[in-house]
C-alpha cells in the first residue's frame, strides 16, 4: 500500500488506488468475515478472524473515506438493531473499538476528515473542506438538473453535458 494525502491506497494501479474504492472493498470484507463468525464455525476460524478483522478495520479507517465511515456506522447500527442481547453488547463494543482506534492509531489528518461528518472541524486545517464543499456544490447542481428534467432525466452518462449546459445558462 501507499499513501495519498495521508490516506491509505494500493499503488499497483488497480482500482483500489482510490481510497474510497478501497474502503468499500474492506467494508464488504468485514461484513463477510463477520458472517463467518457463527457459533458452529470451528474455533480456529473464529480465533483467526479477530486479529484479521482488527487489521482490516485499521486499514479501513486509514483510507479516510467519509462515505465508508458512514457505511461502517450503518453496519454497526444494523448489527445492534437486528441482534439479540449478547449481540447488541458486541455491537456496542465494536462501536467503542472503532471510536478508540479512530482516536488513537489514525493520523490527525484523517481524523480531521472524519470530523467533517459530524460538523466538527478545526478551522486551521482545511484538508477535506474543499472536497466537502465541492461535493455540496455538485449536489446542488444535480438537484437543479433534476428539477429541469424530472421525468426523463438527462440520460445515462450525460450528466457532464447537462452540467456544462447549466453552467452556460447561468
Amino acid at each position: 500500500g501507499g499513501s495519498v494525502e495521508g490516506r491509505l491506497v494500493i499503488d499497483n494501479g488497480s482500482r483500489f488506488a482510490d481510497p474510497n474504492d478501497l474502503a468499500q472493498f474492506l467494508l464488504l470484507g468485514m461484513c463477510f468475515a463477520l458472517g463467518a463468525l457463527k457459533k458452529n464455525s470451528p474455533m480456529i476460524v473464529r480465533v483467526a478472524l479477530f486479529p484479521g478483522l482488527g487489521l482490516i478495520l485499521i486499514a479501513f479507517l486509514r483510507t479516510g473515506s467519509r462515505g465508508g465511515f458512514i457505511g461502517l456506522m450503518a453496519v454497526t447500527l444494523m448489527l445492534f438493531l437486528s441482534g439479540t442481547g449478547g449481540q447488541r453488547v458486541r455491537a456496542v463494543l465494536a462501536g467503542l473499538i472503532i471510536v478508540t482506534l479512530t482516536l488513537t492509531v489514525i493520523p490527525e489528518s484523517i481524523r480531521a476528515r472524519y470530523s467533517y461528518i459530524f460538523g466538527v472541524h478545526n478551522q486551521e486545517e482545511d484538508q477535506g473542506e474543499a472536497s466537502a464543499e465541492a461535493r455540496q456544490q455538485l449536489f446542488r447542481r444535480s438537484v437543479r438538473i433534476t428539477l429541469k428534467h424530472p421525468i426523463t432525466g438527462v440520460g445515462p452518462g450525460m450528466f457532464a453535458v447537462a452540467e456544462n449546459n447549466l453552467a452556460i445558462d447561468l
